[in-house]
């Protein structure tokens, strides 16, 4: 992934796993909302319908990533999260 992801640009793998923060003006702050979109469709894209559940609701791209790794590393503990969080 992180090979994939750099390939289109390393700022996106930034935003992905640091949430890459910059000095905040409006055209960087637009910027750093761009990227953050770019790589949240990255990671979207490369999930299947059980992962992009369990990423649905994340806001940002650092999110989405924590919430996979924390499931790859134990899936069942994301799933009763989620669960929990509907009942």
């Amino acid at each position: 992934m992180k090979f994939f992801v750099e390939s289109i640009d390393r700022k996106i793998w930034n935003v992905i796993t640091n949430n890459y923060l910059m000095p905040i003006s409006e055209n960087v702050s637009s910027k750093r909302e761009h990227l953050d979109c770019v790589a949240m469709n990255i990671i979207v894209y490369a999930l299947d319908s059980n992962e992009l559940l369990k990423v649905s609701e994340c806001s940002s791209a650092k999110e989405r990533w924590n919430t996979l790794e924390e499931y790859h590393k134990n899936p069942m503990s994301v799933l009763m999260d989620k669960e929990e969080s509907f009942a």
